[in-house]
């Protein structure tokens, strides 16, 4: 049977790799992206709302947060990030549904929900969707504050070792940032008889270029999706 590699950042990648052990296939974890918070200043302004679309946005800021934006609405891209929200402390949170892209989803909400002129937007270095660009037809202000960046990393020996001895039978890939980079890093390997499996088609699209790798996009831009293409993989395989 051949490895399941799993890209994504090493806190979410070891429960991944619990849930496929749990499905019999094998994981190898190999990280492309770490987590490092941002020093911030906290605006000393009034606003109307705050938005998220990743807990990774509140990791690193828990209790520094000033009451003033702890006590308004927070929108969050899914029940997840919602209740990451909650656990931070804000006291009215709304989660948006995750089936949408990010920020599409997040302007959606926002426009729907009366009284919002400016909202503060936490976020990372590297994000997709422009929240700002999205909301100012409708005369609403983002501001935005990045708190978090994903740091690239290589693969490690252990993932190039089966890359170039063929065991690596799929790629997990959650974003299209470290779809990317996978695409880079693995350009000179023989790709060959290794699917891809995608949270979206958006984060396939680096990949499609490889027309000698497989492609597979989850139903839903979920994990219970993607574990289940990769279940289907194994199956059409043989394995």
């Amino acid at each position: 049977m051949g490895l399941v590699l799993v890209t994504r950042p090493l806190d979410q990648a070891k429960a991944t790799a619990a849930r496929l052990a749990e499905l019999g296939l094998t994981p190898l974890v190999s990280p492309l992206l770490k987590f490092e918070p941002l020093a911030i200043d906290w605006p000393d302004r009034t606003f109307d709302a705050i938005a998220i679309t990743s807990a990774r946005a509140l990791e690193g800021v828990d209790g520094s947060i000033p009451a003033n934006l702890l006590a308004l609405p927070l929108f969050a891209v899914g029940p997840k990030t919602a209740e990451r929200a909650t656990s931070a402390g804000f006291s009215k949170v709304i989660a948006v549904d995750e089936n949408k892209s990010g920020a599409t989803g997040l302007a959606d909400r926002i426009n729907a929900e009366p009284g919002i002129s400016e909202t503060l937007y936490l976020a990372g270095e590297n994000r997709t969707g422009d929240l700002a660009a999205l909301l100012a037809p409708f005369g609403k202000k983002v501001t935005l504050l990045e708190t978090y960046r994903m740091a690239e990393q290589n693969l490690s020996e252990e993932a190039f070792a089966a890359l170039g001895a063929r065991k690596v039978s799929s790629v997990l890939h959650y974003s299209r940032r470290s779809a990317e980079i996978f695409a880079k890093i693995a350009a000179n390997f023989d790709l060959s008889g290794i699917t891809h499996i995608c949270l979206s088609a958006k984060v396939a699209e680096p990949l499609a270029a490889a027309s000698n790798a497989g492609l597979r996009v989850a139903q839903t831009p979920s994990e219970k999706a993607m574990l289940a293409e990769a279940k289907a993989a194994l199956a059409s395989s043989g394995n």
